[in-house]
């Protein structure tokens, strides 16, 4: 049997939406599978996870190893191996963010090397040249490290100056990607921070990877982020075009100037920090 899944339960960030398993008729999940859908333009098209299960009310009868993630008007192509390492042959991959980006890094990096031969649940900045037969280079740094004191906490602007370094040298093209994105400290400020150390490094015109806000849990922290229900829905809901601005309430991650050309990722998931 095949269910939707949007969220968990015991992780709301969308009031409206249902939570958990939800049962999808076989002939509703044909007629999706049928449909001679266009290719999605952008990455934030809204959709639902589609997985299989045994039954609706325990989730570890799921193979989640088999979800995938059905927009609702669109489909998003899945490229084979060898279009898949073709695409990254050259490409230097940089990952900042918790653990969620952590876990995006790991998969693209088991996708493209068919396996994973290193993985650890890093909190601090890791560098990966075994990729894709020494074609593929990854790199990531944890931000922000909220367990350490507000004093003692690395800057965003330090943190990403840090990974650019460690990852030299970077071509000033798309072949350099940066992905950017974490559960929900993520807001105007740090834009404005990325886009003045892009410039300042002579990366202004590389691919920037923006990563919606996501599921996980959320401590407060001194000195980080973390929104009500009603502004996390807000945030959801007009961050998909970060580049037109306007500030409502703690959301400043909303609209910004057109300055910096990025592309921006839908995300639902659970990951621990």
């Amino acid at each position: 049997m095949f269910f939707i899944f949007m969220q968990d339960c015991g992780l709301i960030i969308r009031p409206s939406e249902p939570c958990g398993l939800q049962p999808v008729s076989s002939s509703s999940f044909s007629a999706v599978a049928e449909a001679q859908l266009l290719k999605c333009k952008t990455g934030d098209a809204k959709g639902q996870w589609v997985i299989p299960c045994l039954s609706c009310s325990d989730n570890q009868t799921c193979d989640w190893q088999k979800a995938r993630w059905q927009p609702d008007k669109c489909q998003h192509l899945t490229p084979t191996k060898s279009q898949l390492q073709q695409c990254m042959n050259g490409r230097r991959v940089l990952f900042i963010g918790d653990s969620t980006n952590r876990g995006m890094m790991y998969y693209l990096m088991e996708e493209v090397n068919e396996t994973l031969q290193e993985w650890d649940k890093a909190h601090d900045t890791k560098f990966y040249s075994n990729l894709n037969g020494g074609k593929t280079i990854t790199s990531y740094a944890y931000y922000p490290q909220f367990w350490l004191s507000l004093n003692q906490r690395p800057t965003f602007e330090r943190t990403l100056e840090q990974l650019i370094q460690r990852s030299q040298p970077l071509e000033n093209n798309d072949q350099t990607v940066l992905v950017v994105g974490g559960v929900q400290w993520l807001n105007t400020r740090h834009l404005h921070i990325m886009q003045k150390v892009l410039q300042r490094k002579n990366l202004l015109n590389i691919l920037v990877i923006i990563k919606s806000i996501g599921m996980g849990f959320h401590l407060p922290v001194d000195g980080i982020r973390s929104l009500s229900l009603r502004s996390t829905d807000f945030h959801k809901r007009y961050t998909k075009k970060w580049n037109k601005a306007e500030e409502f309430e703690n959301i400043d991650f909303v609209k910004f100037s057109q300055s910096l050309t990025s592309r921006l990722i839908r995300l639902y998931s659970s990951a621990s920090l």
